[in-house]
C-alpha cells in the first residue's frame, strides 16, 4: 500500500514538472517576440506620464553565434527577417500607432538583421569606431550638440531598409495598411524616401538634445518618420506627448534600447530628447512614404541636414580603416 502511494506521488511530481517547463517555454516564447510593457504613474502636476527604463539588447554584446560577414548581401539575409506580413486590427502595435501616430516598438529587427546594420556602421565591433566621418548639424536643425552624416544612396543599410523582405519594411506596411483590402484599392504601399537620405545621428556631446517639437510635413500626404536605435549607453530620454481622451495631455518617457524603433507620423505628436550628460547614443533616422507621394517646398530644407552623402559607398573607407 505504502509503495502504491509513492508511486502516485512520483508520477504527479513528474506531471507537475512537465506542465511548468511547459509554461516556461510558451512564456519565454510570447516574451522574445513583444517586449515589456511600460509602467504608468501621474505626475504632481497632473500629467499622466509612462516611464520605460531602457533594457540592453544582448544584440548589442558581440555573438559570434549570430555573426553575418560585413559582405554578406542583404538577399542572403531575406530568410532571417520578423514575419511581419499578417495583421489584425487587434494587433497592439498597429491600435497604438492608428490612435496615437507615434509607437515605440523593441526589438524591431532580427539578431542577424541588427548584426548586418552595426557591422556596416562600424570600422568594427570591438572599437566602435563608426566608418562615416560625422559633421555637425545645419542651423535649420532643433537638435543641439549633435553630429551625424548621411548615408550614401548604395550604403548597404539603404539596401536594407528598402528591401521588401526586410523586417522594418514588412512593419511599417503592416502598420499602415492592417485595416485596408487590397482588393478595394485602400492598399497603401510604403517605401523608403529617396529625396530625404537615410541619415546615422550622434549623441555623445554633452548637452546634445533636442527641445519639444513635432516633425514637419514634408510630402502630401505625410512621412513616417522612424527612429531606430543601434547604440545606447547614454542618460538621454526621448519624451512624447499625446492628448488623452479627457483631453488631458500624457506623457511617455524611455531610454531607447539598441535595435528599438521609435515611429512618428509627420506633424504628429510633440517629441524631445533630454541634454545628455554621459554615455553615447547612435540613432540611424530615415523615412518611409506612400508610393507616388510628392516632396513638398518645405522637404527641400531637409535634404542635406549633415551635408551631401558621399556619392559612393563607405565600403572601400571600411577596408582601409581595417588594414
Amino acid at each position: 500500500m505504502r509503495k502504491r502511494i509513492q508511486k502516485k506521488k512520483l508520477l504527479l511530481l513528474l506531471t507537475s514538472c512537465n506542465n511548468f517547463l511547459c509554461v516556461y517555454f510558451l512564456v519565454w516564447v510570447l516574451m522574445q517576440g513583444q517586449g515589456f510593457c511600460a509602467l504608468s504613474f501621474t505626475q504632481s502636476n497632473g500629467v499622466k506620464s509612462n516611464h520605460r527604463s531602457v533594457r540592453r539588447s544582448a544584440f548589442a554584446r558581440k555573438d559570434s553565434s549570430n555573426s553575418v560577414s560585413v559582405f554578406e548581401s542583404t538577399q542572403a539575409i531575406q530568410t532571417r527577417t520578423h514575419t511581419y506580413d499578417k495583421c489584425s486590427s487587434s494587433d497592439r502595435f498597429v491600435q497604438a500607432y492608428q490612435k496615437l501616430g507615434i509607437l515605440y516598438r523593441p526589438s524591431i529587427l532580427t539578431p542577424e538583421e541588427f548584426h548586418f546594420i552595426r557591422t556596416e556602421l562600424f570600422v568594427n565591433e570591438k572599437s566602435k569606431k563608426i566608418a562615416l566621418s560625422l559633421k555637425e548639424e545645419s542651423s535649420l536643425s532643433i537638435a543641439t550638440n549633435r553630429l551625424g552624416a548621411a548615408l550614401p544612396s548604395n550604403s548597404r543599410i539603404v539596401e536594407a531598409l528598402q528591401n521588401p523582405k526586410g523586417s522594418m519594411y514588412k512593419f511599417v506596411n503592416r502598420m499602415l495598411n492592417c485595416n485596408t483590402r487590397e482588393r478595394d484599392g485602400d492598399v497603401k504601399r510604403m517605401v523608403l524616401a529617396t529625396n530625404i537620405p537615410v541619415e546615422i545621428r550622434v549623441y555623445e556631446t554633452e548637452g546634445a538634445g533636442m527641445d519639444w517639437h513635432k516633425d514637419d510635413i514634408l510630402y502630401e500626404p505625410p512621412q513616417v518618420e522612424v527612429v531606430l536605435t543601434v547604440e545606447n549607453t547614454s542618460d538621454c530620454v526621448t519624451v512624447w506627448e499625446v492628448s488623452s481622451k479627457n483631453g488631458k495631455a500624457e506623457r511617455t518617457a524611455l531610454e531607447t534600447e539598441p535595435n528599438s524603433a521609435i515611429f512618428l507620423r509627420a506633424g504628429g505628436a510633440l517629441h524631445s530628447v533630454s541634454p545628455l550628460k554621459h554615455g553615447r547614443r547612435i540613432i540611424i533616422k530615415f523615412v518611409y512614404i506612400q508610393e507616388g507621394a510628392v516632396l513638398l517646398e518645405e522637404g527641400k530644407n531637409h535634404v542635406h541636414q549633415f551635408g551631401k552623402a558621399a556619392t559612393s559607398s563607405h565600403r572601400n573607407n571600411k577596408k582601409r580603416q581595417r588594414q
